[in-house]
């Protein structure tokens, strides 16, 4: 297995613009920034307000009623 740096990114903190482009350029990788999504999360050095996150719980939401509806069973009404 092997790291993919044309999918990666390399995201400074604390660092000055010549180290920063110095690193990139070692890895052959561009410069990235906060806010990202990393694994489909966003991440960011502040706490997420609820317009960051509402994407992610659409999606949960979605997928659950899916598979609620395939595995509850009908009730039957006895008379």
């Amino acid at each position: 297995m092997r790291i993919n740096f044309f999918k990666s990114e390399s995201i400074p903190m604390n660092l000055d613009e010549d180290n920063m482009h110095c690193i990139a350029h070692h890895f052959c990788c561009p410069v990235g920034s906060f806010p990202l999504k990393y694994l489909g999360a966003h991440l960011h050095y502040e706490e997420l307000g609820r317009e960051d996150i509402q994407p992610s719980i659409d999606n949960i939401l979605k997928r659950i009623a899916g598979w609620r509806g395939r595995l509850l069973s009908h009730a039957r009404l006895v008379a």
